[in-house]
């Protein structure tokens, strides 16, 4: 049921910014790769991560850091489309207020 409600959301987006993501091989970030989706994280041991559809964007850059219990997956790439340069962010700070 997950992998199917994964692979319909694949053609929702170009960009999703992920939590929990040190499983790799759970059904929606399977999904996300085999429907042409890059990840974009540090290291194995990180659980964030941003999942870009290449295709859709040029100058793609992966900034992510894992400093201490800080883990930040950052990705800044330009939208083929319009021309935009966008900044996306999924972070885990433990201790920081929702």
């Amino acid at each position: 049921m997950r992998a199917l409600a994964a692979k319909k959301n694949c053609g929702c987006s170009h960009v999703f910014c992920l939590q929990e993501v040190a499983d790799l091989q759970r059904a929606e970030i399977k999904a996300l790769t085999e429907n042409g989706f890059t990840l974009y994280k540090k290291g194995d041991h990180s659980d964030v991560a941003i999942a870009l559809k290449s295709e859709h964007f040029t100058d793609i850059k992966d900034l992510s850091i894992r400093n201490g219990s800080m883990d930040a997956a950052i990705v800044m790439a330009k939208d083929k489309e319009t021309g935009l340069k966008c900044l996306f962010v999924s972070a885990h700070i433990p201790g920081f207020p929702h």
